[in-house]
């Protein structure tokens, strides 16, 4: 086998083993939302957000692990996605949350609309650095 081959399966793991972690952490993050609607028991929410905090952080162990079996120009290109990612969601969620404190937004600011805006903003940036750097 040629390292090239080697590589590319080692990337391929890497990308199974963040999807893995990525999709348990959705689903433990739906239980811990959703759930109360199906339980009453405020233990049981509190072991479900437990339990959610546990698959964010190995999902966050994942997406390192992954970053680290990359090469340099892929690494580049995730960095920059995320910096631009977090940089206009910090801008534009704060800016967000100071114009529904003043009740200037016409709707109420919540915690997904920043998430959608990180979300889109991090693939759009992806894709266009990986579209520059071909």
């Amino acid at each position: 086998m040629t390292e090239r081959n080697e590589w590319q399966q080692q990337q391929c793991r890497s990308n199974k083993l963040l999807a893995v972690w990525t999709g348990l952490w959705v689903l433990t993050l739906a239980l811990s939302s959703f759930g109360p609607q199906w339980w009453e028991s405020a233990t049981m929410t509190y072991l479900a957000t437990v339990v959610n905090i546990i698959m964010g952080a190995a999902m966050i162990w994942a997406n390192k692990r992954h970053l680290d079996h990359q090469d340099e120009l892929q690494r580049k290109v995730q960095l920059e996605a995320m910096s631009l990612a977090l940089g206009i969601s910090v801008v534009l969620g704060l800016a967000a949350t100071s114009l529904t404190q003043n009740s200037l937004l016409g709707f109420d600011f919540e915690i997904s609309h920043l998430m959608m805006v990180l979300g889109v903003t991090y693939i759009v940036a992806l894709l266009l650095g990986m579209r520059k750097y071909q």
